[in-house]
């Protein structure tokens, strides 16, 4: 049964992109409309696994049959519930060596944003509590000159004594340090006193509490702290977040890729250990008109590079092979070397180039019907050349058309010149 396809489908158009070569391993699996999970095993603390929720030129797929370019995101909101099992919480604050708190995006012009999830969550399960510890207060004849010190980090809550004070009066002048401090580095601590005892959290709930060790001192036996050393626990991030991401508000209404990060939690004075790790994904919606994603429909037609409607221009031509729609297509990197392609068709058509993008292509010069159109720039910063479509032209109307492109030379970044040609395509968009 016909069905449409659109942007950030689970089980149509999402993709673990790879993770990376040091033993890990990773699957996206239990995909429906709604929601998916992804599953892997890590094995350094280094390793980690990529998501692509987004991916414009879509490389799994057979030419013949990809889904046409589309960056328009704009008005589209994306929601969705998550639980992470065995990674790395997105409530975390510690630095990202892995950008696992994000979803990165890269624009149509190649600009980059990242995007903070826990910004735009919502907690709708589980548990997301504070860590903490107790400090006890003991006191027995207080002298003048006594002393005590709480340390947190290279921050020292002291307290000295004038003599005769009690337990209680200690406990709560050290908790009032701590709840005036303003911290510059770390994860903030607060104090409630209760008595002689001074339970310390962490102002923020979440695994990451954990992490915190406080250490005290004490000058003399008749006014003293207790435990020497004592570490936070209980912090839980074990909690299932609602992500609402609207990509107009967001400053991201248009995309050409997007994706996610897993990876490892964080050893707490501890050598790795292999771990077992899941993501779920629920309630998983999309809204917006521009989901939805366009393929060339009936009525389209497809020029391919060895077609007779083709007359190439200039000395250096030549066909090349691989992931291409017909297996092949021709390029050159001489400037001022053209390819002129006359079609007619009986439909109105948006008009695109299949073409291969890299970081050492050059920049063709677009002429329909005698009309200069905008150039096409076929540069991209990518670490693999991307073979894809690029649209020239929207709305162009049914008849018989003349389409010249010619090598024009090269933005200042590209490393080269080289440009491909391996099809044309009058494309009648269609679900």
């Amino acid at each position: 049964m016909p069905e449409r396809i659109h942007k950030f489908q689970p089980h149509r158009t999402i993709q673990l992109r790879g993770f990376d070569d040091l033993g890990a391993a990773a699957a996206v699996h239990s995909a429906t409309e709604s929601g998916f999970k992804v599953s892997g095993v890590f094995r350094d603390a280094a390793d980690f696994a990529v998501l692509v929720l987004y991916e414009a030129d879509n490389f799994y797929e057979h030419p013949s049959i990809k889904y046409l370019p589309d960056t328009n995101f704009d008005g589209v909101v994306l929601t969705f519930d998550v639980h992470y099992a065995g990674l790395q919480p997105l409530d975390s604050v510690k630095y990202p060596t892995i950008s696992w708190p994000f979803l990165e995006v890269i624009r149509p012009d190649n600009t980059t944003a990242q995007i903070r999830l826990f910004d735009h969550a919502t907690q709708v399960g589980g548990t997301y509590t504070k860590a903490q510890t107790t400090i006890t207060v003991v006191a027995s004849g207080v002298q003048p000159w006594d002393r005590v010190t709480l340390w947190y980090l290279n921050y020292a809550f002291d307290y000295i004594a004038t003599g005769g004070e009690t337990a209680e009066q200690v406990a709560a002048a050290l908790a009032d340090q701590i709840n005036r401090t303003t911290f510059a580095a770390g994860q903030a601590i607060e104090a409630v006193v209760n008595g002689a005892a001074i339970t310390v959290r962490a102002a923020r709930p979440g695994r990451d509490g954990n992490m915190i060790t406080l250490y005290t001192e004490s000058k003399t036996s008749t006014l003293r702290l207790t435990p020497a050393t004592a570490k936070l626990a209980g912090g839980s991030s074990d909690a299932t977040w609602r992500i609402t991401l609207d990509f107009t508000a967001l400053g991201i209404p248009q995309i050409r890729q997007c994706w996610l990060t897993f990876a490892p939690e964080l050893a707490d004075g501890a050598a790795f250990t292999d771990t077992e790790w899941e993501a779920t994904f629920t309630n998983w919606t999309v809204q917006g008109e521009n989901q939805w994603l366009k393929v060339a429909g009936p009525g389209s037609l497809r020029i391919e590079e060895a077609s007779r409607a083709c007359r190439y221009a200039g000395t250096s031509w030549r066909q090349v092979s691989g992931f291409f729609s017909g297996g092949f297509a021709r390029m050159t990197g001489a400037v001022g070397d053209s390819v002129t392609v006359e079609y007619t068709t009986a439909s109105a058509h948006d008009l695109y180039l299949g073409t291969s993008l890299y970081s050492n292509r050059g920049r063709w010069s677009v002429v329909l019907d005698g009309q200069p159109l905008p150039d096409l720039d076929t540069y991209l910063p990518a670490p693999e050349p991307v073979n894809t479509r690029r649209r020239l032209a929207q709305g162009v109307p049914a008849g018989t058309h003349s389409v010249t492109l010619t090598l024009q030379g090269k933005n200042e970044a590209s490393s080269g010149y080289e440009v491909y040609f391996d099809f044309l395509e009058a494309a009648v968009p269609s679900d």
